[in-house]
């Protein structure tokens, strides 16, 4: 019966561990380690704005993948 209450703490702690991790840059900092998914898409889609813009694209009446 412990046993089984220690794996139950132990996967509500690794819950936690999971949401500071996403969620606060000062337990997973990105200079340190790689950045997160949503970080690192969002640089992504910073990077193709500045170089669609440096190639000359309008970039103010894109309307993204969608339109």
């Amino acid at each position: 019966v412990y046993l089984s209450y220690n794996l139950g703490a132990l996967a509500i702690f690794h819950l936690i561990a999971c949401c500071f991790v996403w969620f606060n840059n000062t337990s997973y900092p990105s200079d340190f380690y790689r950045p997160t998914g949503p970080e690192a898409s969002q640089a992504q889609a910073f990077t193709f704005l500045v170089r669609d813009q440096c190639l000359g694209a309008n970039v103010r009446s894109s309307q993204g993948p969608t339109g």
